[in-house]
């Protein structure tokens, strides 16, 4: 088994927001098989670089409500009102992927 920083890849989670082609196909060549998408531009990049690849989508917080720098790029609310609107925005985003039939 190749580790990456003595972790396995199938345990990593290339979750950079804007990946390069070349990054891209390294982690196909490793076995790293799961990344974060947040945009049709890199869904593509990641179909063209490394199709087999599993798929987390990065859902941006609508209001970060409180939060000590704004959820988008990190969470660090104090308040729970701050994860109301990204939980709101998750629902959203599972209920229309089970509209078009995609796995939960």
């Amino acid at each position: 088994m190749h580790l990456i920083f003595g972790v396995a890849p199938e345990r990593i989670v290339y979750a950079n927001p804007c990946k390069a082609e070349s990054h891209l196909k390294y982690a196909a060549s490793v076995g790293v098989n799961l990344t974060t998408f947040d945009s049709k531009e890199e869904l593509e990049k990641i179909r063209k670089c490394h199709p087999q690849c599993a798929l987390l989508i990065r859902v941006k917080a609508p209001d970060d409500g409180g939060a000590r720098c704004p959820l988008g790029p990190r969470s660090g609310a104090t308040h729970s009102r701050a994860y109301r609107g990204a939980i709101a925005a998750a629902r959203t985003a599972f209920e229309a992927a089970a509209r078009l039939g995609m796995p939960k």
